[in-house]
């Protein structure tokens, strides 16, 4: 299993895919204080794409955000 670590200096935006089956995992931001450790797939992206692509929750929808999942 090939983990690697990710930080701001690689790039701000970005989106996991999963290496099996090609799908998105997740899209996120990282900042100074932050890193992302994967064996997934990562692809660093525009502010405009992170923006159009990533998924939203509308307040008051009665969907709740998801956390824990392992990337």
């Amino acid at each position: 299993m090939d983990v690697k670590t990710y930080t701001m200096t690689d790039g701000q935006y970005f989106k996991v895919i999963n290496k099996s089956t090609g799908a998105v995992i997740t899209y996120g931001e990282l900042t100074e204080s932050n890193q992302l450790v994967t064996i997934h797939k990562v692809e660093f992206i525009s502010e405009e794409k992170y923006e159009s692509e990533r998924p939203r929750i509308e307040p008051n929808s009665g969907m709740q955000k998801v956390s824990g999942e392992a990337l």
